[in-house]
């Protein structure tokens, strides 16, 4: 009774299949994938070869420079924007499948796993030099919890950026938990995926489980998308905006220009998100027409292709740059900046290099597996005959 309901809820908040802007091309989302993660990759660069903005002489702590540490200070915003953009992409999908039952468990496991896989396994090799020329310790167990993604739940993240994927992957997890329980209500996989449903949904007793509700705005995004509308774009627009600024003066990094509770800093940022999404399912659907837009469209899905990639392996390359000497600069100069563009263009070069190798090949080694399945069950059927 709850799923057609809320399969009819949907249809009805959907224009007409020929208008959908779900069977069009998304445009401009990928490069919204790349911006994210090069704020990502700019906030932990310039935390690493600048010192803090209160720390800088008083005569730089001007409004410019404020400017551009705050600008570089989107790193936690981008890994929501991330969320955001996981549930529109992966948990909007799933869940109209679901509800339609062309929802596929092996399919869906197969493209998630590896598609986590190749970019995780790549930054964790990158990284092993990093701790050997560091003298940093290695500890199996927490390296083999990092790959099942059990940081922050058993284990520490290996680096940085690591904690937000053990969200990503128990978000997919419980995604298919939620098909399979669904799909095969009543026997023994509809049980199975009940228990794995219940164990996701445990798991966010440890982690953060409003990042979660976040990613189900992303969802939800997708699922209800409305018409195109200026006024709503823009409205949206300008109140992402106003919450950034609001999220970045209240940060650690800024003074504590405005003093904020950490339970009123989620509900800021659950806002954040909701206005963003907005915005975000709006300009999808504006379609490039000048010659200008087409190519910039096209350069952000060229630089999308490697996004998931920059996000894992820059925190090694950034390491590896600290141990070879790169500064931490004391102040803004013409030759600090200049430094800075040139860590951020090696970072952007190493991975791209590392996604060549790794993370191009996804779409073939997904090929590999299902085809390799697939051959297998033919075979068994063949004996069972």
């Amino acid at each position: 009774m709850i799923i057609s309901r809320c399969k009819q809820l949907i249809s009805n908040k959907l224009p007409p299949p020929s208008h959908n802007p779900k069977h069009t091309h998304f445009y401009w989302i990928d490069l919204i994938r790349f911006l994210a993660a090069f704020a990502v990759l700019a906030s932990h660069f310039r935390g690493a070869f600048f010192v803090d903005y209160a720390s800088l002489p008083v005569h730089q702590q001007t409004l410019p420079i404020f400017c551009f540490f705050s600008i570089t200070r989107l790193g936690h915003e981008a890994v929501l924007i991330f969320f955001i953009l996981s549930g529109f992409l992966v948990g909007g999908k799933s869940i109209e499948r679901i509800l339609n039952k062309k929802f596929r468990p092996l399919d869906y496991s197969i493209d998630r796993i590896v598609r986590i896989m190749l970019p995780l396994i790549s930054s964790l090799l990158l990284f092993i030099p990093v701790c050997l020329w560091g003298d940093f310790p290695i500890y199996p167990k927490v390296w083999i919890g990092n790959l099942f993604s059990l940081q922050g739940i058993a284990c520490a993240p290996v680096f940085e950026t690591l904690w937000s994927l053990s969200y990503e992957v128990w978000f997919y997890i419980l995604m298919c938990a939620v098909g399979y329980s669904i799909l095969y209500k009543g026997t023994l996989k509809g049980y199975i995926g009940l228990i794995t449903l219940i164990i996701s949904l445990s798991v966010f007793t440890k982690l953060e489980s409003y990042y979660l509700f976040i990613w189900f705005i992303g969802a939800f995004g997708y699922l209800l998308i409305p018409n195109k509308s200026r006024i709503l774009k823009y409205g949206a627009m300008i109140f992402s905006l106003i919450f950034l600024i609001i999220l970045q003066l209240s940060s650690g990094g800024s003074k504590m220009l405005i003093s904020i509770s950490p339970n009123f800093v989620h509900i800021l940022e659950i806002i954040f998100c909701s206005v963003f999404c907005i915005f975000m399912v709006q300009s999808i659907q504006n379609i490039p027409s000048t010659r200008f837009s087409k190519k910039l469209n096209r350069i952000g899905t060229r630089l999308a292709a490697f996004s998931y990639t920059l996000y894992l392996t820059h925190i090694p390359v950034r390491d590896i740059l600290v141990r070879l000497g790169a500064p931490k600069s004391q102040e803004l100069t013409i030759s600090s900046v200049g430094l800075y563009i040139l860590w951020l263009s090696i970072a952007l070069s190493i991975a791209y290099c590392i996604y060549w190798i790794f993370e191009r090949n996804t779409s073939k080694v997904k090929i590999f597996i299902k085809s390799r399945i697939t051959h297998k069950n033919i075979n068994s059927n063949y004996n069972l005959q």
